[in-house]
């Protein structure tokens, strides 16, 4: 059992023993298992950093805690989000019911999926004084440099922070 991680039912087949095992013939592996405090947990997503990005994490966060800490800064937060079009952002469409596949249409059982899936980019900024009026693109691809410049940063972002944020220091992040 030289493995990171064994299923229970690869580890009956690799270590040559039923499912009973212990005192008592109705003690299963996962029973004994449970019984130690080990339980099966579902992993959870986290963000992919290098060693670089998780060293300066502390640095910038401090910097940026010291740089509002005098309370002459306002702090405007911005952010993007792509969703695409399809349904299979809602776990529960992802699969389906049927008593027969055979007798199942192509179109249920098989989903179709483009190399470059439409979406929809929504942008908005945030801060004490208020919300930012959000910019939705439809979009194929990613948005590019000009378009982020022009229609979220000047007609938008810039407006924001003239408009609320004008007689106080600002800091952006996006």
């Amino acid at each position: 059992m030289g493995q990171k991680w064994l299923s229970t039912k690869n580890m009956y087949r690799s270590t040559n023993t039923s499912q009973k095992i212990g005192e008592s013939p109705d003690r299963t592996i996962q029973r004994k298992l449970i019984d130690m405090g080990i339980h099966y947990r579902k992993k959870k997503r986290a963000p992919r950093y290098t060693e670089k990005k998780i060293e300066e994490a502390p640095t910038c966060a401090l910097r940026l805690y010291r740089t509002l800490l005098n309370n002459d800064f306002e702090l405007i937060m911005g952010d993007e989000k792509y969703f695409t079009l399809t349904n299979e952002s809602v776990s529960t469409n992802r699969g389906f019911y049927t008593s027969d596949p055979t007798t199942t249409p192509l179109d249920v059982k098989f989903k179709r999926t483009q190399k470059y899936p439409a979406k929809v980019l929504v942008w908005i900024a945030i801060s004490e004084k208020g919300i930012l009026k959000p910019f939705f693109s439809k979009r194929t691809e990613a948005i590019n440099e000009r378009t982020y410049l022009k229609k979220c940063v000047e007609e938008r972002l810039i407006l924001f922070v003239n408009s609320y944020h004008k007689y106080r220091k600002s800091v952006i992040l996006t």
